[in-house]
């Protein structure tokens, strides 16, 4: 213990000072009063926390009612393919879970709590500008405010991070605040603190959009260029079926007719030593192009086949459809199933062949 008026040690029961004379006063060992949480904005990560307790409060009601309406209607049974009315149960679904999540953060942040489950355990509520209870209307623009946030791609839930009352883009759109749960109206009146910017935070909002802008970037751009490398693929055989057609063409304009034409009938062959087509065959006037299962040929188009099929028209024109290309108006198609001839994609396929 300490002398309290010249700072001199002295040992424990020491009635007084052995130095100055002065009488040492007892302190009483009472524990510290509790502080209280001062009138603030609440931050970014206190609101982060409470949504991910409301997910989880939200979770089973939600589950219940969506797998509820598909089994009531018979759509989780069906296994066969879609239905008309499996279609309508699953918006009925989605539609049950946009109520269920709009009837409670509506109604709890309207509520006498002024917050969910989630704020009440992370001590914050929301209120109006000057800091009083918000209406259920109001509850529900805030809700609705959480669509337009959809469209930024979570830039507007981020922004409760920087801006100066701490407000996500829903809040702005409500004109809603979020503080700790012990502010009351004359604390926002007279202004409240904002909490600091964590470095954590910053670190987030740096690296989050930038690898989601990364990703989304390469999620564009590895299958187009996949697709570029097959439809190169088809593209740089193609020039070997223009003798094919000419020929059947021909014959057809001298007289002959399509069925049975085949490869011996225009004298060509059919098996070809092509870079990635195996077999260029004629039957009943179609041009069928076969690739080859080689080294070289990419694995979308091995085994697959691009058909030709002529098309006529009232006045003697002729015309040849390539894959699932539609016949022009007046023109008719040698067989009206052309299209399941041709089995490779249509994103594989130059823009004349879709």
């Amino acid at each position: 213990m300490f002398c309290t008026a010249c700072g001199t040690a002295l040992p424990e029961g020491t009635r007084f000072c052995a130095r100055c004379g002065a009488a040492v006063a007892e302190i009483p060992n009472a524990p510290l009063a509790p502080v209280k949480d001062p009138p603030r904005y609440a931050g970014f990560w206190r609101r982060a926390a409470a949504s991910v307790v409301d997910g989880f409060v939200l979770w089973m009601p939600t589950m219940v009612s969506f797998m509820g309406i598909l089994f009531y209607s018979g759509t989780l049974l069906h296994h066969g393919p879609p239905r008309p009315q499996d279609f309508r149960a699953t918006l009925v679904a989605y539609g049950a879970i946009w109520v269920i999540q709009w009837l409670y953060f509506a109604g709890m942040h309207s509520s006498r709590w002024q917050a969910t489950l989630g704020k009440q355990a992370l001590g914050i509520k929301v209120t109006t500008m000057s800091g009083e209870r918000i209406s259920f209307l109001r509850a529900s623009g805030r809700f609705l405010g959480n669509l337009v946030e959809v469209f930024t791609f979570g830039i507007g839930l981020i922004m409760a991070a920087f801006t100066r009352r701490r407000q996500a883009l829903h809040d702005m759109v409500a004109r809603t605040i979020v503080t700790n749960i012990t502010t009351t109206p004359a604390d926002v009146r007279r202004g409240l603190a904002s909490p600091p910017v964590s470095k954590a935070l910053m670190a987030v909002v740096l690296v989050v959009p930038t690898f989601f802008i990364l990703g989304t970037l390469a999620a564009i751009a590895v299958p187009a260029y996949s697709d570029y490398k097959v439809r190169s693929q088809v593209t740089a055989e193609l020039g070997r079926v223009a003798e094919y057609k000419a020929r059947v063409e021909a014959r057809v304009r001298s007289g002959e007719l399509l069925g049975g034409l085949d490869n011996e009938g225009i004298d060509l062959p059919e098996k070809i030593d092509g870079r990635f087509v195996s077999s260029i065959e004629v039957q009943d006037g179609m041009v069928r192009v076969w690739f080859g299962e080689k080294d070289t040929t990419h694995p979308s188009l091995q085994g697959q086949v691009l058909t030709y099929t002529p098309a006529f028209h009232k006045d003697g024109g002729f015309r040849w459809l390539c894959g699932y290309a539609p016949p022009p108006p007046d023109f008719t198609v040698i067989d009206r199933e052309y299209c399941e001839y041709t089995t490779i994609l249509r994103r594989f396929l130059p823009g004349e062949c879709r």
